[in-house]
């Protein structure tokens, strides 16, 4: 019997496992959080403001489309972005978009049943789809093995957003010094104008005074 009339048996370990595997992916989230806020090129406020409705599909697609903009290009100055690094951050999107649909939306959307059995009931997680082709459903159960095995995934995933970010840092800070060059109007190798007014200012001539004219004295009627 359940201790609560709606919920199924109590299984501490595997509850102590969901309870960690959602740990995990809330730091995961704010690892892809903070791709986003470094690629948007803003402070974490303002980025916050841009993520914290978006789903995690949503931020996926975001983070991608924005890290096109730092893809190698021949005639880029500002682009530092290796190859390599390309095809890694590629799967990196695509393995953390899987975890999201195979790993997390189960395992938190899920609707807990029971399967009634001779030898008791088996719990088991159900996630229903209606869209074209009509009803569909898929059923799971949990054991603590699986859901650390998931955890772990999700772990390795953190640890990858780390990496890239840490990696991409040089070019976000070549990036914010373009902007500021080409709003200051001056080529990567040019100094900023208030250097350049500076210095004129300090090699100027300086201004010839006026001569000093004597007074008149004034005539007393």
């Amino acid at each position: 019997m359940s201790d609560e009339p709606y919920l199924p048996a109590r299984d501490l370990k595997v509850e102590r496992a969901v309870g960690r595997f959602i740990i995990a992916w809330g730091a995961l989230e704010r690892e892809v959080d903070s791709a986003i806020h470094d690629l948007l090129f803003t402070n974490p406020r303002t980025g916050m403001v841009v993520t914290a409705n978006l789903a995690m599909r949503a931020k996926l697609d975001l983070v991608h489309a924005l890290f096109e903009e730092l893809r190698c290009d021949d005639k880029a100055v500002w682009r530092p972005i290796s190859k390599d690094w390309e095809a890694r951050f590629d799967k990196l999107v695509n393995m953390t978009a899987k975890a999201n649909t195979e790993a997390r939306i189960p395992i938190v959307h899920s609707q807990p049943m029971a399967i009634k059995l001779d030898s008791g009931d088996l719990p088991i997680w159900m996630r229903m789809a209606a869209r074209k082709g009509g009803l569909r459903g898929s059923g799971i159960t949990y054991t603590k093995s699986s859901l650390d095995k998931q955890t772990q995934t999700v772990i390795e995933l953190i640890h990858e957003w780390a990496a890239v970010q840490a990696h991409w840092q040089s070019a976000i800070e070549a990036i914010r010094s373009a902007d500021a060059d080409d709003w200051l109007g001056r080529g990567p190798d040019g100094r900023d104008h208030l250097t350049l007014q500076l210095q004129s200012n300090h090699d100027s001539q300086k201004a010839t005074s006026k001569p000093k004219q004597s007074k008149k004295p004034k005539r007393r009627v």
